[in-house]
């Protein structure tokens, strides 16, 4: 996707395709798809780089509108992937013709792997950085957005790594009881790997790091989101 006239792209250029859906009554139905990764970091300079996919996509969306050859097709634009901003200053940098697909702004699931980061609580480690935005020139169209019934897998795993965490801690706790005595550089030590301050859920960093790894191998740090779109068939006209 070429950026705003101009201007050079803060991090990554979008990527975008256009597909020719169906055939709905004898007219074609075009859908683009724009995949984007925007600057990390959630600062000013994600904020401009999310306005600038914006602006780009309201370029293209212009262009394709007026494209002489696609005049008698409908057309949709998904902006999907990793924005690295909260839905709500998304949308504020997006067109206005573009719905969020997920319910709402304030009811969106968190899509990192929240339990496998810092103190593993979803209010403070969770973020909703994935969504998708929707248009399409197709009234009564829907669209809504979820996260995949493969999540379960991440839950499991969080629940065994609490088992393992349990199992060490305990373990660990009982060296002091078997020693006579224990060094003055030991028992700190000890106290570093027993710690699990501000864990609500009873891991320690170090374990949590080490599943957080494992996690990424096969999940990356995010998880994928289900979007779901529906685009009634025009009407067949009365004879």
């Amino acid at each position: 996707l070429q950026p705003p006239e101009g201007q050079d792209w803060v991090a990554r250029a979008p990527s975008w395709a256009e597909f020719e859906v169906a055939k709905i009554w004898g007219e074609a139905h075009r859908l683009i798809v724009v995949s984007v990764h925007a600057k990390s970091g959630g600062d000013a300079k994600t904020v401009k780089d999310v306005r600038m996919i914006g602006d780009a996509v309201t370029r293209l969306k212009a262009q394709r509108l007026q494209d002489k050859d696609a005049a008698s097709s409908t057309l949709s634009i998904l902006i999907v992937g990793d924005f690295n901003l909260e839905p709500r200053p998304t949308s504020e940098q997006l067109p206005d013709d573009f719905t969020l697909a997920f319910r709402s702004a304030s009811e969106c699931p968190k899509t990192n792997i929240w339990r496998f980061n810092g103190c593993g609580d979803e209010a403070s480690d969770g973020h909703t950085y994935d969504s998708g935005f929707f248009f399409s020139t197709v009234a009564g169209h829907t669209v809504s957005a979820a996260l995949p019934p493969a999540l379960a897998e991440q839950i499991q795993v969080h629940k065994e790594m609490q088992r393992m965490a349990t199992a060490v801690l305990d373990s660990l706790r009982e060296l002091p009881n078997q020693a006579t005595e224990m060094s003055l550089i030991t028992q700190r030590t000890m106290d570093s790997i027993l710690g699990t301050t501000g864990a609500t859920d009873g891991v320690p960093s170090w374990l949590r790091k080490e599943f957080s790894r494992s996690v990424k191998l096969a999940w990356s740090d995010h998880v994928p989101i289900c979007v779901s779109i529906a685009i009634p068939r025009r009407q067949e006209e009365p004879k």
